[in-house]
């Protein structure tokens, strides 16, 4: 019997991928995201799998018209794809995480950004998913550009026609009168990164469309898996292969940040982790983060 644990809409599962998928309903999940062993860290961690057993079992577990977002690097990645591609998964997409911290020290490069690949089985599309414009954009250059075509912008707010020019800020909507209109094209005229500001502002408001470089924020705590992925980062990938209340898998779980996405983006998940130290990791983590989720709901409530 395999250990599990319940938490919300997740369920962790301790035990080897490979044993444990066989005992889950075909058909039963909706879209893949992980983070497989691929021995170059010469780590506990780095145990090989049987790869054509775990991609048979994603191909059977996994519904039609589904998508799978897996990291990889070197020999491995270029293997698996080719292995997922005969199995059907057709390609959909690849992307690069930029890390904040570098690795191998003592190789030709320091390593700061890990592959992504995205495979779907049947027809499916990556969703169209925005992410947080001022963590993604600001630094010291960009942030004195926004100050910059502000300085442009609030001449125009002024008396009666400042809700009219904030309007235009946030939605792109112009409703001013012809005199408000005419200070606003004068100052456009002086300030010709005016279109480009509003455009730049209701990205702050709205988002930015992912791109194919990832970065996010290196997360303020201690990081207790040797492999462990922000959780802003997995809940991108998250919402870019599935809908809320869909099903997750992620068979090598490890410190649990697929199962943090899924709370806060509202997905079920299924996680499993060989280890026990990583399994109890996760289970706390997760636990935490589905607290915290709670708490919140009842303030918003």
């Amino acid at each position: 019997m395999f250990r599990k644990v319940v938490i919300g809409n997740c369920t962790l599962i301790k035990g080897n991928c490979e044993d444990v998928m066989e005992e889950l309903e075909s058909n039963s999940i909706n879209a893949i995201a992980s983070d497989p062993p691929y021995l170059y860290l010469k780590h506990k961690l780095d145990i090989p799998f049987d790869e054509a057993k775990v991609f048979g079992e994603w191909k059977r577990l996994i519904k039609n018209n589904s998508i799978i977002a897996f990291f990889g690097r070197g020999d491995a990645f270029f293997r698996w794809n080719l292995m997922l591609e005969k199995l059907g998964f057709k390609f959909k997409e690849t992307a690069v995480w930029e890390k904040e911290n570098a690795s191998n020290y003592l190789n030709n490069f320091l390593r700061i950004h890990e592959d992504i690949s995205f495979r779907s089985l049947g027809n499916a599309n990556l969703r169209k998913a925005y992410i947080d414009y001022l963590e993604y954009q600001i630094n010291k250059n960009k942030l004195d550009r926004i100050i910059d075509i502000w300085k442009g912008l609030k001449s125009a707010l002024n008396g009666k026609d400042k809700d009219d020019v904030i309007k235009y800020i946030e939605t792109g909507i112009k409703e001013f009168n012809y005199e408000s209109k005419r200070k606003y094209e004068i100052t456009a005229r002086k300030h010709q990164g005016a279109k480009r500001g509003v455009n730049l502002f209701q990205s702050v408001k709205v988002g930015k469309i992912e791109t194919s470089i990832m970065r996010c924020n290196r997360e303020q705590y201690k990081y207790e898996h040797p492999t462990q992925k922000p959780v802003a980062l997995m809940e991108r990938i998250v919402k870019l292969i599935s809908n809320e209340n869909d099903t997750i898998l992620d068979p090598f779980m490890g410190g649990g940040s697929t199962g943090i996405a899924c709370i806060n983006t509202n997905r079920k998940f299924i996680g499993i982790e060989l280890d026990d130290e990583y399994f109890d990791t996760a289970v706390h983590r997760i636990n935490k983060a589905y607290e915290d989720y709670e708490v919140n709901n009842e303030k918003v409530a």
